[in-house]
Order: structure tokens, then C-alpha cells, then sequence
């Protein structure tokens, strides 16, 4: 088993690779989060945009995001952004399931349901940039040069 050793200038592009990473994570952080936005300012418009509802997740995305950019934080910021993005894709279909009979039932079904797919969508580029991130990540640990 070969035992891998680090030149300065192999770190030196893992560095850049890692930062051109977690840029690419900070911008699909910011379309996961427009996402959120956009669904709570169509499904509530009469909710200010300074709320609790859509404060909180403005600030696990940027938190999760910029934690990103902190090399010993970068694996568990990874993972727990994207268990953050997979609950809110979960809960975005449970969105589409009919609330005919329910008290809340939206005016124009239709819009909303289009509104909970724009809503999965922009968590997928998120997804996959984290799924890449984390591969990639271990494979750096793993592989023996």
C-alpha cells in the first residue's frame, strides 16, 4: 500500500479546487434558498419577508454555507446542509399531496402546485454539488498517489 505525500504544490491546487468548490456550494446555496422564498412569498403574501418564517432558513443556508469555506468544518457543514436540503424536498412533495378537505387549502390549487416542484427543484443543484463535494472529499483521503 502506497502511503500518499502531499508536495506543496498538489496543496496548493486541492486548496483552489476546494474554494472553487464551496463558491459553486455558496451559489446553489443561494437558488436552493431563493426557492424557499419565492414558494413562502406566493403560498404567504401577506407574511413580511423579515419573519421568523423566512429568517430561519435564510440563516441554516448561509450559516451552513459560509461554515463551508472553514476547512475542518467543511465535511460536517456538507452533510448537514444536505440533510437540510433533502428534509426541505420531502416537505415540498408533502406539499403536493391534495388538501382538498383541509382547513388551509389554497385558492388556486394549480399555482401552488407548481410553486412545490419550482420549490423541489432548486434543492436538486444543492443535492448534487454536495453529493460531488463529499465524493470527492473522500476520495482525496482515500485515494493513495
Amino acid at each position: 500500500m502506497a502511503v500518499r505525500t502531499r508536495t506543496a504544490k498538489s496543496a496548493q491546487v486541492d486548496r483552489r479546487i476546494a474554494r472553487r468548490d464551496d463558491v459553486l456550494v455558496l451559489a446553489f446555496v443561494a437558488v436552493a434558498l431563493a426557492g424557499v422564498l419565492i414558494h413562502d412569498r406566493v403560498d404567504m403574501p401577506a407574511t413580511p419577508l423579515l419573519s421568523v418564517t423566512n429568517m430561519f432558513p435564510t440563516a441554516v443556508y448561509l450559516g451552513l454555507g459560509l461554515l463551508g469555506f472553514v476547512p475542518r468544518a467543511r465535511a460536517a457543514s456538507s452533510w448537514l446542509l444536505l440533510i437540510w436540503a433533502w428534509i426541505l424536498v420531502v416537505a415540498s412533495l408533502i406539499g403536493l399531496i391534495p388538501q382538498s378537505n383541509a382547513v388551509s387549502a389554497p385558492q388556486n390549487p394549480n399555482v401552488h402546485y407548481v410553486f412545490h416542484i419550482i420549490y423541489a427543484a432548486c434543492q436538486l443543484p444543492l443535492i448534487v454539488a454536495l453529493v460531488l463535494r463529499l465524493n470527492r472529499d473522500a476520495s482525496a483521503v482515500t485515494t493513495s498517489r
